[in-house]
């Protein structure tokens, strides 16, 4: 079987799908990924080939100025409001198809994939599957914040489908690969084929210090490489998160390098900055994350079966802080609203309430009991042929 994985070049969407891929290749099928050329890097950086389809495209243009508008709120935005929307929901999507789809669809028609395996926002792979004849699979990272916007996909693809002289496309395809723990997932009239989650975000070593005990609780902090790129506000949860916690004897884990960490008051001493290691090499050994709410350090998280403490901004980590607290497994405050002492309220509850710990543990154990991706590796190509 001849696997094509399409992705567009955002790091965190191609992170979820390694697994397949790689379980794909253990099996002794052929893979390829093929994303955007400043995505090279990171998928051969994770042991897989990259084919680099269409040209580089900065989003920022795109999409600033609707999550500068995010940023200014003081409430989050609802999808009542956004449905009114309708295909504007899908303008960068569209736009970053239509960049990459030309070489995507020529690829695949010299490559002849049997599966075309796709994350929920690449609309190049749905496509280049209907024009091939491959079987189309959606893969998504975690609760199903994409489905929403369905309704509107086939009217906003269908002038990239003219091109090729396709009469549509269903962008859901044939079955929608998911690693969501049930008990956070959304229902949707979608067939899922459920797989069980492999932390993976990005190649890394591991910290020797990391090893062991801390002797006091941990604290692990990590801004959002999306918040990051699109706004100029509210990079990182560190200082507010560091002056909460200044005094109580916990230790912060800083990891990554956010541009501004700004100042982090009397709690300094407590952090430690990892500037160079990754997500899944770290949780394991805390007793806490604090986010902005991204699906894969969320995921990540509840596989490692720790509580979390979000601070989401944008819509999509919203949805998925709503999904985790309503699992019991955390607390959110909308980033506008949040201040040391209401943080250091929530940060305290979590750590110190057992609750959430067993709820972070329960739906760690329902990704445990998903099929390995070898297991959906042999259904996809049973259902190929």
């Amino acid at each position: 079987m001849r696997m094509m994985f399409v992705t567009w070049a955002w790091p965190t969407h191609f992170f979820p799908l390694a697994q397949l891929a790689w379980a794909a290749r253990a099996e002794g099928h052929e893979v390829v990924v093929a994303a955007p050329p400043e995505l090279s890097p990171t998928i051969t950086a994770a042991g897989l080939p990259a084919a680099a389809v269409g040209a580089g495209l900065d989003i920022r243009p795109l999409a600033g100025r609707f999550f500068a508008s995010l940023a200014a709120r003081d409430s989050p935005l609802e999808w009542s409001e956004m449905r009114a929307w309708g295909t504007g929901n899908l303008a960068t999507y569209r736009k970053i198809a239509a960049a990459m789809l030309d070489d995507t669809v020529a690829y695949a028609r010299a490559y002849r994939p049997d599966v075309v395996v796709h994350d929920p926002t690449s609309f190049a792979g749905p496509i280049a599957a209907a024009d091939t004849g491959a079987l189309p699979v959606r893969h998504i990272w975690g609760a199903d914040y994409t489905i929403r916007t369905r309704e509107f996909e086939a009217a906003a693809l269908e002038p990239l489908c003219e091109r090729l002289g396709l009469p549509g496309v269903d962008s859901v395809g044939a079955v929608t690969v998911d690693p969501c723990p049930p008990g956070m997932q959304v229902p949707a009239p979608v067939r899922r084929l459920p797989v069980r989650f492999a932390p993976y975000n990005g190649a890394a070593e591991v910290p020797r210090w990391l090893i062991g005990l801390a002797g006091r609780p941990r604290v692990c902090v990590l801004g959002s490489t999306a918040v990051a790129y699109f706004t100029d506000r509210h990079v990182s949860p560190l200082p507010v998160v560091t002056r909460a916690l200044a005094g109580t004897g916990v230790e912060i884990l800083a990891i990554g390098a956010d541009r501004d960490r700004g100042d982090l008051g009397p709690g300094a001493s407590q952090v430690r900055h990892v500037p160079a290691t990754a997500l899944h090499l770290v949780l394991p050994h805390c007793d806490l994350l604090v986010h902005q709410g991204g699906g894969g350090a969320m995921m990540t998280a509840l596989a490692a079966g720790i509580p979390q403490v979000t601070l989401p901004l944008f819509t999509d980590h919203v949805f998925n802080s709503r999904r985790l607290a309503a699992a019991g497994a955390g607390r959110w405050i909308f980033a506008n609203s949040a201040d040391v002492d209401g943080v250091r309220r929530e940060l305290l509850d979590v750590l110190h309430t057992p609750g959430y710990r067993t709820a972070a543990r329960a739906l760690g154990a329902e990704m445990a009991a998903q099929p390995p991706a070898s297991d959906v590796v042999a259904h996809l190509a049973e259902m190929s042929v």
